[in-house]
């Protein structure tokens, strides 16, 4: 008889986050909160079980990365302790779930943990030890997860109270993303290394590394900004200062504007074609140009820009 490989349980991904720990859910729709905090076996049965009926009636179940407050969301000002760094990159309609997959296939290091989510792929990377939250340590913590990011071309998760999706539950997709064609399904964990990384370790394959990565512009531009690949070499032969007075003319357009604040669930194209076809551009102002066009929207975040800007600079 074939000795067939038994897939991973979500159950040994939660003994492995280790206590305490805290269970969020949340509506997709209507932002109800609830929050169950567990500091041992006993305590994490009881929220667990709770949480399977939340999200058996429509609600998404999150942990809380790292150890905070008890009952209640934490705040950064709440993490007392830092357990993992952790990464979640979404499909879109530039990108592939498969994308997704081979992004954090081919990390420098393997994950603990691989998660399947439905739309997207999340990677978790648990400390060989729980580390107090020291200013050094969450300095570390943010560069490693925004090299993560940076790498897997994916969210900005890498804020000390961060939630993550709980694998073995339902992911409801909220109306936006049900728009967009996406359906409710379990998340799952896909794939276990059992490695567990001191932040050194982590701050040496991650930071270090994608600070020597070199970084490109390809001589190539999306013509209308709007997915396509059509390779414009006019561009590259402009001057640099018309280089930068074309591109600051494009994002002027009415709906080129307009897509400063579309989310990444949107249909193609969204605020990320815009933000990639700067950054790969060639202008030599096109951070600045494109900083000021995200600046117009209401969810613009500083932060979450740079990282993505950066990663899309990459080749």
């Amino acid at each position: 008889m074939t000795n067939q490989v038994k897939p991973p349980k979500s159950a040994d991904f939660v003994r492995a986050l280790g206590y305490p720990l805290q269970l969020v859910a949340l509506h997709p729709a209507t932002g109800r909160v609830e929050v169950r905090h567990a500091s041992d076996a006993l305590s994490l049965d009881e929220a667990t079980r709770h949480m399977l009926k939340l999200n058996a009636d429509g609600l998404n179940v999150y942990y809380e990365v790292n150890p905070g407050a008890t009952g209640r969301r934490s705040k950064a000002a709440d993490i007392t302790h830092l357990r993992a760094v952790v990464g979640d990159a979404d499909s879109s309609a530039e990108r592939s779930v498969q994308d997704c997959f081979a992004a954090a296939a081919a990390l420098p290091l393997p994950p603990t943990f691989t998660l399947t989510t439905g739309g997207g792929v999340q990677v978790i990377y648990l400390l060989d030890k729980i580390l107090p939250t020291t200013s050094e340590d969450a300095e570390t913590y943010e560069a490693v997860g925004r090299a993560i990011s940076d790498f897997i071309r994916g969210d900005a998760v890498f804020d000390l109270p961060r939630i993550m999706r709980l694998p073995g539950l339902i992911n409801w997709p909220n109306a936006k993303k049900q728009a967009a064609g996406r359906e409710p399904i379990k998340a799952k964990v896909l794939a276990v290394s059992g490695k567990r990384y001191a932040m050194a370790e982590l701050a040496q394959a991650f930071v270090n590394t994608a600070t020597a990565r070199p970084k490109v512009a390809p001589a190539s531009m999306n013509a209308d900004l709007s997915g396509g690949m059509a390779t414009i070499p006019w561009f590259s032969n402009l001057s640099a200062d018309d280089q930068n007075a074309c591109l600051a003319e494009m994002l002027k357009l009415p709906h080129v504007l307009a897509l400063a604040d579309t989310s990444d669930g949107s249909r193609e194209p969204n605020w990320r074609t815009v933000m990639a076809a700067c950054a790969r551009s060639g202008a030599p102002e096109a951070y600045v140009i494109c900083r000021e066009w995200a600046q117009t929207s209401s969810r613009f975040d500083p932060r979450d820009f740079d990282a993505r800007y950066r990663s899309f600079c990459h080749d």
